[in-house]
């Protein structure tokens, strides 16, 4: 019984594992998609401390976790029956920065309503083990992990992987997500410039002055003026580095 028991968790690794091979592809999915819930469950229990990442198997009909693997449990400080007690509104707002929510949240939405197991979605999130931590970027992956005899989906899985700050490559990417914050913290500000103000805007990062701005736009230099101090007011900047940033986030330059 022991070894069927490790034949079974070993026969879905090597299913999972052979995109490559196509006649498989078929009877791959159709063995993966008979299996119980708790078959899948026990079968990623065996194999967690083998996965480079935080494994989160959420249940969609509450949203309460149903599974974590130890190393996620090890960075919140939590054990898994208190995790799967949280509800879910708590578990967000203790971990998660909320904010983020509003990127992926629709991208999440859609792939449960498509119903298909074989897509994924990936996106970007923070987490931090309580509200005195920092937070901590993660890439994460997600998809739908079972559905019942409806092919309604019940489950999801997501595999998340801590973002290293000190890795060259990931320079980049905290770029990326320095300016994905700085564009979530200040939308509404941009959002209030009318449609001229944010054409002089433009014109403004560039280095262009009141008076070649009035003659490209056909008006006195005294409206240009008044329209670069209330661009500033509006945008609590102070300085041309603080203007330039605002036109790079919103794609002006």
């Amino acid at each position: 019984m022991w070894k069927r028991f490790w034949w079974d968790k070993l026969k879905i690794i090597f299913l999972i594992n052979q995109e490559g091979f196509p006649f498989l592809s078929d009877w791959r999915i159709k063995y993966i998609m008979s299996l119980t819930f708790q078959q899948k469950l026990e079968s990623v229990i065996a194999t967690s401390e083998l996965i480079p990442g935080v494994i989160i198997i959420q249940n969609l009909s509450d949203l309460k976790i149903e599974y974590m693997s130890p190393r996620g449990l090890n960075i919140l400080g939590v054990d898994l029956e208190e995790i799967k007690s949280i509800e879910n509104a708590e578990y967000n707002d203790r971990y998660f920065n909320v904010e983020d929510w509003k990127d992926y949240s629709s991208k999440i939405l859609e792939l449960i309503e498509s119903k298909n197991e074989n897509d994924l979605i990936s996106f970007f999130q923070q987490v931090r083990k309580s509200k005195n931590h920092e937070w901590t970027w993660y890439l994460s992956t997600l998809k739908i992990f079972h559905s019942d005899e409806n092919d309604i989906p019940t489950h999801v899985i997501v595999i998340a992987c801590p973002i290293d700050s000190q890795n060259s490559v990931n320079a980049k990417v905290d770029r990326l997500l320095d300016e994905n914050t700085f564009l979530r913290n200040n939308h509404k500000l941009f959002s209030s410039l009318t449609n001229r103000e944010i054409e002089i805007l433009k014109l403004m990062a560039i280095g262009q002055q009141s008076a070649d701005i009035a003659e490209m736009l056909h008006i006195s230099e005294k409206t240009i003026s008044t329209h670069r101090k209330n661009i500033r007011n509006k945008l609590q900047i102070q300085n041309q580095y603080e203007l330039t940033k605002f036109a790079q986030a919103f794609n002006l330059i």
